[in-house]
């Protein structure tokens, strides 16, 4: 069985207890496609989440092809903030 992206977003969530796997996202704007995102609190940086995110997919040896990582967006909501992938799909398939 092949590994998904989206199984490797779950799965540094669940390695790192400040950041919840967001499966189905669709940001603030009813008209987006569902995607797949990471919410974390909104005192943590982003920044350092996605630079975490980065080296734990390298480590896994994820080539992004189909470029499902380019152009993340950041949602921020009253109590989290939300980074999500608008291309990463949020379906195994």
């Amino acid at each position: 069985m092949n590994t998904t992206l989206k199984d490797l977003f779950e799965k540094f969530c669940e390695e790192n207890e400040s950041y919840d796997f967001e499966a189905d996202y669709s940001g603030v704007s009813e008209e987006m496609e569902h995607c797949i995102g990471i919410s974390l609190p909104k005192e943590d940086s982003y920044m350092e989440m996605l630079m975490a995110l980065t080296e734990y997919l390298d480590e896994q040896d994820f080539d992004d092809p189909n470029l499902e990582l380019s152009n993340p967006m950041i949602d921020e909501l009253p109590d989290r903030m939300v980074v999500y992938f608008p291309f990463a799909e949020n379906t195994n398939e």
